[in-house]
């Protein structure tokens, strides 16, 4: 729950993507992180950093949104932890996907850019209703692998990091 005076703002780059949103309910702004001239006390990064094909210049310019002290939050796969394609849990999208890092990766790029690392998690996503959902899928002629629950090192992991204090 966010205090009373909280603003979010959306950004997606794609603006097919924005008008699919905005028939859901959700407001987006269309454009890039070039486009945003504040800072911001959080700045989510969901689900993209395996789709850049620079990764430390797209996170300079996210973290040049957070204010000193703010936080950044950062949402991926842990690919670059896995030794074989074997251990990714679904199909590896190439070439959508263009990084596949791991936690101590990660860990580096967000250090460059002035932010040290508060908290780490890890979500495992080889469940029994993953498995489920991935035989649906090959069932009805979609794409989607067999896979037995509980044996991959893939996780979703999540970063909670802080921009140090003195940084812009």
């Amino acid at each position: 729950v966010l205090p009373k005076a909280s603003e979010v703002v959306g950004l997606e780059p794609m603006l097919p993507k924005v008008l699919a949103a905005k028939e859901r309910g959700v407001l987006l702004r269309d454009g890039d992180l070039d486009s945003i001239d504040r800072q911001f006390d959080v700045v989510s990064l969901i689900n993209i950093l395996s789709h850049l094909p620079d990764v430390d210049g797209f996170l300079a310019k996210a973290a040049k949104l957070v204010k000193p002290g703010g936080t950044l939050l950062l949402v991926t796969g842990n690919g670059g932890d896995l030794q074989s394609s074997a251990e990714y849990p679904d199909r590896l999208d190439l070439p959508d996907h263009l990084l596949f890092a791991g936690k101590s990766h990660i860990t580096g790029f967000l250090e460059r850019q002035g932010l040290d690392v508060e908290k780490f998690e890890a979500r495992r996503l080889d469940t029994v209703t993953w498995a489920a959902k991935n035989l649906v899928k090959l069932a009805i002629g979609r794409p989607g692998r067999l896979l037995v629950p509980y044996r991959s090192r893939f996780r979703d992991v999540s970063f909670k990091a802080r921009k140090r204090v003195g940084q812009h």
